[in-house]
């Protein structure tokens, strides 16, 4: 067989098999000091999370985060200034993940109504779901003097961005923005109640989430159109809506 007719062997070959493009690429991008430095990033604040979760946002230090994450101190502190600028990131990233997740709901549905019920869920889902993290990210973010006490109000200003914009697209009306902070406050009042219980049960998210429906939809009623009911417990519950 002549040169001009040998077939040149290929990386992946020997099992009769090409290597595929996405795999090619994953090889490449592994190999990305871009992308390996967002990676170490990532890997950083995820272990952060874990270590601000299990021993709280003041008792945490920057050696728990070290270990939780198997790097270097050296490593560290190519990336982050301290154990505060880190928070900062675990924050963002929540909060981020949480007004996307809201933006997303609200869009697939056209009524205020509608809209609204879609937000104010997953508002509260993801803080019935996100555990003791979410409660120290919260509190922390409450001290006048705590970094995250900008983001939160940065947070905030969006949810009030948010609801003023649906108003004004779905009832053509421009309501004062307090009364949107004020709704903001009373939903964040309900996470807090949800994020100081051990372990969120359904029943104690349904009534969260009535409680607001219930609120929001008597408050952003259009002019002339039927409140709805506020919720009323039964009979045999007790104010804790809980079975006596």
């Amino acid at each position: 067989m002549s040169a001009k007719n040998e077939e040149i062997p290929r990386r992946g070959a020997e099992n009769g098999r090409q290597p595929s493009n996405r795999a090619q690429r994953a090889a490449e991008l592994s190999t990305s000091p871009g992308l390996s430095s967002e990676l170490t990033r990532r890997r950083i604040v995820l272990a952060s999370a874990d270590v601000f979760a299990e021993q709280g946002v003041r008792d945490a230090r920057v050696e728990d985060i070290l270990a939780a994450a198997e790097i270097s101190r050296r490593t560290f502190y190519k990336y982050f200034r301290g154990k505060e600028d880190v928070l900062l990131a675990l924050h963002d990233t929540a909060i981020g993940t949480l007004l996307r997740s809201i933006a997303r709901a609200v869009e697939q549905h056209a009524t205020l109504a509608d809209k609204l019920r879609a937000g104010l869920d997953t508002y509260l889902e993801f803080h019935a779901t996100s555990g003791r993290l979410l409660r120290e990210l919260q509190e922390e973010s409450t001290r006048a003097a705590s970094p995250l006490a900008a983001r939160r109000a940065e947070a905030q200003l969006a949810v009030v961005r948010l609801f003023d914009e649906q108003v004004r697209l779905t009832q053509q009306r421009c309501v004062d923005p307090l009364v949107f902070e004020a709704l903001c406050y009373a939903l964040e009042g309900l996470s807090i109640v949800l994020l100081s219980k051990t372990r969120v049960a359904p029943s104690d998210l349904e009534r969260v989430q009535r409680v607001m429906h219930s609120v929001v939809g008597r408050v952003l009623a259009p002019p002339g159109e039927e409140l709805p009911e506020l919720p009323a417990l039964a009979s045999h519950e007790d104010r804790d809506g809980k079975e006596t």
